[in-house]
């Protein structure tokens, strides 16, 4: 008897091709996926603060001191403060000493760094900042791109997943029997074919390109949020030490008016003199010559805080006519924080810029996943079912029925290297990252250790300085009284003016300059972004309710609350909505903004928050692309929410009136 022949079908053994292939495809090894390398760190940075012992007096109050005991003179300054730095051998901590503007209270340097620039205690300087987290074009510019990184990864999880058509089809062809059917003589006939039918085409993801692709797009999301935080820290470090540069050449113009008043007034006795007698005509004209040089350096100091004015302004997001700044205390103003021993290094890791780094590398992993995946055969299943007639109105009778059913496997045979080429630049696409990785550690290595460095330098000058300027005082002051006396003569006396003049100048920029150092030392250990969002944004709409008392500080977060929703039922109440994507972590700042600059229209008013797109695929980006539409909630009329819109607008922040409030997001 002769055996049966085992028929098989086609459809079997496609599945049976897929299901070994995906056995196969889970056999490839990626050594470069998810690999992050080890750069070994040395405990704590170099330029460090080190254990001394607990010195009775710090700098800082050395130099008030110092200060407080000069005699009064012609050009005595308010407060000239340059700050220290000291080292008792504590963990590391910043502090800040103006009640009720900064913390009075010493805090861990991780804890402070978020919002560091408040232990500064400047509610001038607090609010700017407000104002360009708001605003700030930069920040809207990151969240748009995060918005497209989404896109990206929602593309690519599409990808994964069967595409449905509906094809329909008229086609009109002649002659009706086929090509080189026609007789000659005979007249050609054509015909209609009418289909209308479902067609479903998937590539089932053998070798794991479709997800490692997802993956790659899930790391780009993390890509765009950290570059987010990283535009968020240079924003804030830009803003306040263009914000020390106009203190500080507030202090040098009124310093630079002082001494020309007092030189201008010597000049009057010199030309009294003069006509008696007691001086010659050089020593007017030399003492004039002293007015007018002090003189010629007053509009140069103007226009460069004028320029610093500008350039605040263009950072937070308006013009210069339309911010207006107090200064008139100088950096007096300011209270310098002071770091303390203990800083490990591992605080670098806190830098968006760092983050951006890895996220890069860790997709360029996973394009080397996709790379060798897309080498090896790809299986395609396509199936079609419909209806098909020449005659429309028998369209959809069942003997017109058509279907089809197709699996395609190609594999390729030659293609001169081109797929394994595409291996190899992802290999080495993949070496630059981890190059450049390293090299951006280093660099923040190196800004850290300059940075504190600088903080050490310039306090050393400022103690230095503040002796020259004494010593130039106290020589001044004597040398005005012996030329009263006729001990000294006139170019003596016009040398130590000078002298106090310059020595005092440069004092100020000494302290510009230790501010400054403090500003780029907290912006290089990561400082002025909060800690990457946790995975537990549900989707709903948030509301933010105003603080219930009115007495409450214009720079709180008082009032604030992102755990209450609205039903979203209220249709006939009037909205204004902010125009652009929001992080979460603008809405405070902008809550406390709009307070301070117009607290009559958000007295008893609300934020509501509404995401704008679905929440990330993901759990490892949930969180990082949860972006809002804000709306200022609730208004009586269109008209009111109008005059509001109108008001916002004129200030620079641009929005629209809106109907109804917004409806609960899906998650």
């Amino acid at each position: 008897m002769k055996p049966k022949k085992l028929h098989q079908s086609p459809w079997a053994a496609a599945i049976g091709l897929t299901m070994a292939s995906s056995v196969l495809g889970g056999c490839i090894s990626n050594p470069e996926r998810g690999q992050i390398p080890q750069v070994t760190l040395p405990e704590q940075f170099y330029q460090a603060p080190v254990d001394t012992l607990q010195q009775e007096i710090s700098p800082a109050q050395k130099i008030s001191s110092t200060l407080q005991a000069w005699p009064a003179g012609p050009l005595e300054q308010t407060s000239i403060a340059a700050p220290g730095l000291p080292r008792n051998g504590q963990p590391a901590v910043a502090s800040a000493a103006i009640p009720g503007e900064a913390p009075t209270e010493a805090m861990a340097l991780g804890d402070a760094l978020p919002e560091w620039w408040r232990l500064l205690g400047n509610a001038e300087l607090n609010g700017l900042i407000d104002r360009a987290l708001a605003n700030s074009p930069d920040i809207h510019i990151a969240n748009s791109r995060i918005a497209q990184a989404k896109a990206r990864a929602d593309q690519a999880d599409a990808d994964r997943y069967p595409v449905v058509t509906v094809p329909l089809k008229a086609t009109m062809e002649a002659p009706d029997e086929g090509v080189g059917r026609v007789r000659p003589g005979q007249s050609v006939t054509s015909r209609k074919i009418f289909e209308a039918s479902l067609r479903g085409d998937w590539r089932p993801d053998l070798w794991g390109e479709k997800a490692s692709a997802l993956e790659s797009a899930d790391l780009q999301i993390w890509r765009s949020h950290f570059q987010r935080d990283d535009v968020q820290r240079k924003l804030v470090s830009d803003i306040v030490s263009k914000y020390v540069e106009y203190l500080s050449l507030g202090d040098r113009i009124k310093v630079a008016h002082e001494t020309e008043a007092v030189l201008s007034g010597m000049l009057a006795s010199v030309e009294a003199r003069m006509q008696k007698g007691d001086a010659t005509i050089i020593e007017m004209q030399q003492q004039r010559s002293a007015v007018y040089s002090v003189k010629a350096t007053i509009p140069a100091l103007e226009q460069q805080r004028e320029e610093a004015l500008n350039a605040i302004a263009q950072l937070a997001g308006t013009f210069s006519g339309q911010l207006q700044l107090k200064g008139g205390s100088g950096l007096d103003a300011l209270s310098y924080p002071t770091v303390t021993p203990g800083m490990p290094s591992s605080l670098l890791f806190r830098r968006p810029d760092i983050r951006v780094v890895e996220s890069r590398l860790l997709a360029a992993g996973a394009d080397i996943a996709t790379a060798r995946a897309k080498v090896l055969p790809p299986l395609d299943l396509s199936a079609q079912i419909g209806f098909g007639s020449i005659h429309l109105a028998q369209l959809l009778q069942p003997h017109n029925l058509v279907w089809n059913l197709v699996a395609g496997l190609v594999g390729t045979i030659f293609d001169k290297g081109k797929r394994d080429k595409e291996v190899e630049f992802s290999k080495a696409v993949h070496q630059e990252m981890v190059e450049t990785y390293v090299r951006t550690i280093y660099l923040a290595m190196r800004e850290v250790e300059d940075a504190l460095n600088a903080t050490r330098m310039t306090e050393k000058r400022a103690l230095i300085q503040l002796e020259a300027t004494d010593a130039a005082r106290q020589a001044y002051i004597h040398s005005n009284e012996a030329y009263g006396a006729g001990s000294i003569d006139y170019l003596n006396l016009l040398d130590t003016e000078r002298t106090y003049h310059r020595n005092l100048d440069q004092l100020h920029q000494i302290r510009m300059d230790h501010y400054k150092a403090m500003v780029g030392l907290f912006t290089a250990l990561g400082g002025g972004v909060h800690a990457p969002a946790q995975a537990n944004d549900t989707g709903t709409v948030v509301a933010i309710h105003p603080a219930k008392s009115d007495t409450a500080k214009a720079d709180s977060t008082e009032g604030l609350d992102f755990t209450a929703a609205t039903s979203g039922s209220e249709t006939n109440v009037w909205l204004v909505e902010l125009t652009g994507m929001h992080n979460r972590d603008q809405i405070a700042p902008l809550w406390r903004d709009l307070r301070v600059r117009y607290p009559q229209w958000m007295k008893e008013r609300f934020i509501l928050s509404r995401l704008s797109s679905r929440a990330p695929l993901s759990e490892s980006a949930r969180g990082k692309a949860v972006l809002y539409r804000l709306f200022i909630a609730k208004f009586v009329s269109e008209a009111e929410a109008s005059e509001f819109c109108a008001e916002l607008q004129a200030g620079q922040t641009r929005c629209q009136a809106a109907k109804g409030m917004p409806q609960k997001d899906s998650p």
